[in-house]
């Protein structure tokens, strides 16, 4: 599986899901694009895929415009 497609695959995920799976870890809830981009990167790196730098930023664009509106 590329990149691209785990990339569309988590942009069809509906976000509450992310901030569902916050909550359970006990993660303090993200209030900073700096903060979202800090944990995007960390869940590509978790994936065992490599993400560019572009894909990473498209998903912090994608959450924050449909969920986060930091």
């Amino acid at each position: 599986m590329g990149s691209t497609d785990f990339l569309f695959r988590m942009l069809s995920v509906a976000p509450q899901a992310f901030v569902a799976v916050d909550a359970a870890l006990g993660r303090q809830p993200i209030k900073s694009v700096s903060s979202l981009r800090e944990e995007v990167r960390r869940w590509c790196d978790e994936s065992g895929q490599r993400y560019s730098d572009d894909e990473c930023e498209h998903l912090v664009r994608w959450l924050n415009r449909n969920f986060y509106k930091l």
